[in-house]
C-alpha cells in the first residue's frame, strides 16, 4: 500500500469570546511604576525625562548607570522561573520560604528603590534605542522578580502558573515620558558622496557635451547655406589674364555666430577650421560623430537613460536597449522607495489555529464517462491527423543600368605644298600698291608694283614639300553600370502527426461493450488544533505579480527572439527611424546587408582648354561633362579660369544660364554686367526650387584674339530630402526583410519544440509546488510590509562580471549583519502555517484586468492566485516570540533603524533562551506537517469523508453497468 498523502484544505483561527481585563489579571501580567501614582515621583520622572532627552544622553546615562545591586534579582528570578517550569503548571505553588525567602533575593534593600533604579534603566534604554534589549535585560529580570515577590506576599499567586506569569510580566513605559522627549537637532547634514549614479553621471556628461556640439555643428553643414554673392578676382600683365569667379560659402560663414570655446576646441582637435570647407567639414564631423555614438551605445544603465533624456537625443534613444526614445517624453522609472512601517500594523489577536488536514483514501470508479459498442464482425479505425506546416520563400530583385557613350573626333590638318620652278626667265613689273585679301584661313598677301622684273629662268626642278599632321583624338567612353541584387530564402517546415485507434471485431464471437468510468478520489478529513497563536493580518496587493513577470522572462532552452521590430516605446520603426546615424546599428543587429546613405555633398568639376590659337581668330566651344548626380542640387562653384591674348580680345564664360563677360576691347574684367546681349543670371538670386540646377550644366566660351585659355569648374552639390527620404525607405525594407527572415526562423524553431515536446504532455504543475510559489511570494510581501523594505541591502555575495573567470565572494560582515535579519523573519513568524485567500482581478491596476482575467491554470487555485488583484494573508506568530514581534511592530523612536529592533533590541536567543529554536526543529517543522497539532476530540465528531471528481477515465472490466443504493 502508497504512503499515505495528507495534505491542507484550509485553516482558519477559532477565536474564543473575549475575557475583560480586570485590575487583578492586569497586575499579574503588567508591571507599572509605582512613582507614577504619587506627586513626588512624578516630579522626578520630569526631572529624568529631561535628562533622558535624545538619544546620545540617554546612552551616556546607560554608561554611567550602576547594575551591581540589580544583578542578583536578576539571577534569582532565573532559578526561580527554571524552578517552576520544572513543575506541573497546575500544582500548588510551594512555600516561598523554602526557596531561601525575600530577605536573602533583596540583600537587605528596600524594594521600591530597586524598582526605581530598574524602571530609570529601562527608561533610558527604550530611548536610548541602539542595543535596547540588551541593555533593558537586567532591570527587567529584576523588576519580574520584584513583581512576584509582591504578588507572594499579597497572595495573588495560587499555583505555578500564575507563579511562571508573575515572573514573565512585562513592566510598562510611562505615557508622560513622551511629553519631554525632544527630537535630536536636525543638523546640516555632513556632505555625503555622490551616489554611484552621480559619479556615473559626471563621467559621462563630457561625452554627451561633445556629442551635442559635434550634432550641432554638423546640422550646420546641412542647414540652408547663406547667400553669398559672386566674387571676382582678376590677376595678371597685359597680356595674360587669370580669372577667378565663386560663390562658395566656407565652414565659419555657415556657423550661425561665434562659436564658443569648447566648440572652437573640438574643431581644433578635428583640423577644422573657419576656412574649412563646407562638405569637408560635413565628412569630418560625420564621421566623428558615429565615434561618439558607438562611445554612448558602450555604456549602459540608469545614467545613460538620464542623460539621453536630459539632452534629448532622440536618436541615441532608439538604439540603447531599456529607453524610451525622447521623442516619447521620459516616463520616470517607476520603482517603490523603502519607508518606515513602524507603528502602522496592529496585531490581528491571539487565537486557536484550527487546519483542516485531507488525505487521500483511495481512487474509485464515478459515473459512466462512455460506452463504446462494437458489433459481431464489425472493425472499426479512427485516424487522428495534426499537420502543421509553414512556409516562408522571400524574395527581392534590384536592377540599375546605365549606359554613356561619347564619340568626339578633331582632324586639324595643315598641308603646304610648295612647287618652286625657276627658270631663268624673269620679269619684273614695279607698280605702286598692294593688294591684301585675307579670309577666314590662310592670309594671301600679293605685293604689286609700278614696275616689273621678270626673270626668265626656268629651272625645271620640282621641289614638292608636303608636311601633313593629323591629329585623331577619338575618344569614345562606354561605361555600362549593371547592379543586381537577388535573394531567395525558401523555408519549408512541415510537421506531421498522425494517431490511429482500431477496434477489431472481426472474428470475435459476439458483440463488444466497452464502458468508460470517470474516476474519483476520496478524501478523509480531520480537524487539527495548532494551539494558541498571536495572529498578524495583510492585505497585499496583485500577489502573483513577480511570478507573472518571471514567466515572461522565461523562454525556449537555447533559443532567444530577435530583437522586437519595434522602437524602444513599442512602436513599429519607421523608414524616418533608420538615419545615417544608426543604420549600421540596425543593419548589424538583424545582419542586413545595407547600402551606405548617400554623402551629403557631391563634388563634380568639368574643364574646358585650348591652345595654339592665332591673332585675329574667333573661337567658340562648349562641354556637357558638368553633370548634377540626380538627387542633388548645385549649391555652390568655383571658375577658375587662364587666358593668354594679344591686340583687341573679347571673352565671354557661360555656365547654364549664368553668363559672364571677362575680357572686352578694353582690356577690363567685367563679372555683373551684361555686354554683347548676355544677360547674366545669379545663381543665388534664385529662390524658386524648380530653377535649382539639375541634370546636365553645359559650360560654353566665345572670344576673340584669345591665344589660349583653360577654365576649370568646380561644384558642390548638396543632397536633397528626397534622395535622402529614398534611401530611408530602400535601407528599411532591407532591414525589416533581414528581421522577418530572423523571426520566421525563431517561431519555426520554438513550433518545431514544442511539437517535439507535445508527444507526452502533462499540462499544470504538481499543486504541492504550486502551494509552494503562492507561500513564497506571499511571504515576501509580507515581510516587505512589516520593514518597508524590498531587498535592495542584502548583497553579502560579490558579483564578477567576467564569471568564471572570478568566482562570486562572501563578504563576512555584511553576511553577519543580515544573518539575524533573516533569522529573525525566519524562526519569529510561522510561514507553514500560513493562511490566504485571493481576492478578485478587479482590485488589481485597472491597466491589467484584461490580462489577469484571462490567465488559466489546470490547478484552480493557483489560477486563482494568478488572477488575484490582492490576498488577505494571515501569519501566526509562537506566543514565545510575540513579544519580540510586538516590540518590532512599536513606532519607532527618532534615529531608530529597524535592525535595532530585532530580537527586541538585543540579539537571536540562544541555547539557554526559551525563544531558541534548533536546526532539527525548523527541520521537523517544515517537512512533518502535524508537528505540534493534536486532533480535535472526539475525533469522529471532528471528521468526515468526501469524494472529488477527476477527468481521468477509467475502462471498466466488464460490460455491467454501476448501481448506486438508496440512502436518502
Amino acid at each position: 500500500m502508497a504512503d499515505p498523502i495528507i495534505s491542507d484544505i484550509f485553516k482558519f483561527v477559532a477565536v474564543r469570546p473575549a475575557d475583560l481585563i480586570t485590575p487583578p489579571r492586569s497586575a499579574r501580567h503588567f508591571i507599572d511604576d509605582a512613582r507614577t501614582r504619587t506627586d513626588e515621583g512624578q516630579r522626578h520622572l520630569k526631572v529624568l525625562a529631561r535628562t533622558l532627552a535624545s538619544p546620545q544622553r540617554a546612552r551616556e546615562f546607560l554608561q554611567q548607570a550602576d547594575r551591581a545591586t540589580l544583578v542578583p534579582l536578576e539571577e534569582g528570578r532565573d532559578r526561580l522561573l527554571a524552578d517552576y517550569r520544572a513543575q506541573p503548571a497546575s500544582d500548588p505553588l510551594p512555600s516561598f520560604e523554602q526557596a531561601g525567602g525575600a530577605e536573602e533575593l533583596l540583600g537587605g534593600q528596600k524594594p521600591e528603590a530597586l524598582a526605581g533604579q530598574a524602571f530609570d534603566l529601562i527608561y533610558a534604554a527604550w530611548l536610548a534605542g541602539a542595543d535596547t534589549g540588551r541593555q533593558m535585560a537586567t532591570p527587567t529580570a529584576a523588576l519580574q522578580l520584584l513583581h512576584f515577590l509582591q504578588r507572594y506576599q499579597a497572595q495573588q499567586l495560587p499555583d505555578v502558573q500564575a507563579a511562571r506569569e508573575a515572573l514573565l510580566a512585562r513592566p510598562l513605559i510611562y505615557a508622560g515620558l513622551h511629553e519631554f522627549i525632544t527630537p535630536p537637532p536636525t543638523a546640516a547634514a555632513p556632505p555625503t558622496a555622490p551616489s554611484p549614479l552621480s559619479q556615473e553621471k559626471t563621467r559621462l556628461r563630457p561625452l554627451f557635451e561633445e556629442y551635442a556640439t559635434t550634432r550641432r555643428l554638423l546640422a550646420a553643414t546641412r542647414a540652408d547655406i547663406p547667400r553669398k554673392p559672386l566674387a571676382a578676382q582678376q590677376t595678371g600683365q597685359s597680356a595674360s589674364q587669370q580669372l577667378r569667379l565663386s560663390n562658395l560659402v566656407r565652414f565659419g560663414e555657415a556657423m550661425a555666430e561665434q562659436p564658443p570655446t569648447a566648440t572652437r576646441a573640438l574643431l581644433g582637435k578635428l583640423s577644422l577650421n573657419d576656412e574649412s570647407s563646407l562638405p569637408q567639414a560635413n565628412r569630418v564631423l560625420q564621421q566623428h560623430l558615429t565615434g561618439l555614438t558607438q562611445q554612448v551605445l558602450a555604456n549602459q544603465g540608469q545614467a545613460v537613460r538620464d542623460l539621453v533624456g536630459e539632452y534629448g537625443f532622440t536618436e541615441i534613444g532608439t538604439l540603447i536597449p531599456g529607453l524610451t526614445p525622447p521623442v516619447v517624453e521620459f516616463p520616470a522609472q517607476e520603482t517603490a522607495a523603502d519607508v518606515d512601517m513602524s507603528g502602522r500594523l496592529r496585531p490581528l489577536g491571539i487565537g486557536d489555529l484550527i487546519v483542516v488536514k485531507q488525505q487521500l483514501v483511495a481512487y474509485q470508479p464515478g459515473e459512466v464517462a462512455h460506452i463504446e459498442n462494437v458489433l459481431q464482425g464489425e472493425f472499426r479505425e479512427r485516424s487522428h491527423r495534426m499537420l502543421d506546416r509553414s512556409e516562408t520563400i522571400l524574395f527581392q530583385s534590384e536592377e540599375d543600368n546605365q549606359e554613356a557613350e561619347r564619340d568626339t573626333q578633331s582632324t586639324d590638318r595643315f598641308e603646304l605644298k610648295k612647287e618652286a620652278e625657276k627658270s631663268l626667265n624673269e620679269e619684273m613689273n614695279v607698280s605702286a600698291g598692294v593688294t591684301v585679301s585675307s579670309g577666314f584661313g590662310p592670309v594671301k598677301i600679293t605685293a604689286k608694283g609700278d614696275f616689273a622684273y621678270k626673270t626668265a629662268s626656268e629651272e625645271s626642278n620640282k621641289n614638292s614639300s608636303t608636311f601633313a599632321h593629323e591629329v585623331v583624338d577619338r575618344a569614345i567612353s562606354k561605361v555600362q553600370k549593371r547592379v543586381k541584387s537577388e535573394r531567395t530564402d525558401k523555408t519549408f517546415h512541415e510537421v506531421e502527426e498522425i494517431n490511429k485507434h482500431g477496434i477489431d471485431n472481426k472474428a470475435g464471437d459476439g458483440n463488444i461493450t466497452g464502458v468508460y468510468r470517470w474516476v474519483d478520489k476520496k478524501y478523509h478529513a480531520q480537524l487539527y488544533n495548532y494551539g494558541k497563536r498571536l495572529m498578524l493580518e495583510f492585505i497585499v496587493p496583485e500577489p502573483a505579480a513577480y511570478y507573472r513577470a518571471s514567466q515572461q522572462k522565461r523562454a525556449i532552452a537555447g533559443l532567444s527572439p530577435p530583437t522586437p521590430f519595434r522602437d524602444l516605446a513599442g512602436n513599429e520603426l519607421t523608414p524616418a527611424d533608420i538615419t545615417e546615424d544608426n543604420y549600421h546599428i540596425f543593419a548589424g543587429r538583424y545582419s542586413a546587408s545595407v547600402e551606405p546613405p548617400p554623402p551629403v555633398w557631391a563634388y563634380i568639376s568639368a574643364t574646358l582648354e585650348q591652345s595654339g590659337i592665332v591673332d585675329g581668330v574667333t573661337l567658340s566651344k562648349s562641354s556637357k561633362e558638368l553633370i548634377v548626380p540626380d538627387g542633388y542640387v548645385l549649391q555652390m562653384f568655383t571658375v577658375q579660369g587662364a587666358l593668354l591674348w594679344h591686340n583687341f580680345p573679347q571673352f565671354t564664360f557661360q555656365l547654364g544660364e549664368w553668363s559672364w563677360h571677362w575680357l572686352d576691347n578694353s582690356h577690363a574684367m567685367r563679372s555683373a554686367q551684361a555686354t554683347s546681349g548676355f544677360v547674366p543670371v545669379d545663381f543665388l538670386n534664385l529662390t524658386d526650387e524648380p530653377l535649382a540646377p539639375k541634370g546636365t550644366l553645359v559650360i560654353s566660351i566665345a572670344g576673340y584674339d584669345v591665344n589660349a585659355y583653360a577654365i576649370n569648374v568646380a561644384a558642390n552639390c548638396l543632397r536633397t530630402p528626397a534622395k535622402y527620404q529614398t534611401w530611408q525607405a530602400t535601407a528599411f525594407d532591407k532591414i525589416r526583410t533581414a528581421w522577418q527572415a530572423l523571426q520566421t526562423a525563431y517561431e519555426q524553431k520554438v513550433a518545431q519544440a514544442e511539437a517535439q515536446a507535445a508527444a507526452v504532455v502533462i499540462e499544470g504543475r504538481n499543486p504541492a509546488a504550486n502551494r509552494e510559489i503562492e507561500k513564497g511570494e506571499l511571504k515576501k510581501l509580507c515581510i516587505t510590509m512589516l520593514t518597508g523594505q524590498h531587498y535592495n541591502q542584502f548583497n553579502a555575495m560579490t558579483r564578477p562580471t567576467d564569471i568564471p573567470a572570478q568566482l562570486p565572494e562572501l563578504k563576512p560582515l555584511e553576511a553577519l549583519a543580515e544573518g539575524r535579519y533573516i533569522q529573525f523573519f525566519e524562526q519569529a513568524f510561522e510561514w507553514t502555517q500560513m493562511t490566504y485567500l485571493f481576492y478578485p482581478y478587479f482590485w488589481a491596476r485597472k491597466a491589467n484586468w484584461l490580462e489577469l482575467s484571462n490567465l488559466t491554470d489546470n490547478d484552480p487555485l493557483f489560477a486563482h492566485f494568478l488572477q488575484s488583484g490582492a490576498a488577505r494573508v494571515v501569519v501566526p506568530v509562537p506566543l514565545e516570540y510575540s513579544e519580540a514581534v510586538l516590540y518590532f511592530l512599536q513606532k519607532n523612536l527618532p534615529g531608530q533603524t529597524v535592525e535595532s529592533k530585532l530580537w527586541g533590541g538585543g540579539q537571536p536567543p540562544t541555547l539557554d533562551d526559551p525563544e531558541f529554536k534548533s536546526i532539527a526543529y525548523e527541520i521537523r517543522l517544515q517537512t512533518d506537517d502535524l508537528y505540534g497539532a493534536t486532533p480535535l476530540e472526539p475525533k469522529a465528531a471532528h471528521s468526515w469523508d468526501f469524494t472529488l471528481p477527476t477527468t481521468l477515465v477509467w475502462l471498466q472490466s466488464d460490460s455491467s453497468l454501476p448501481t448506486y443504493p438508496v440512502t436518502l
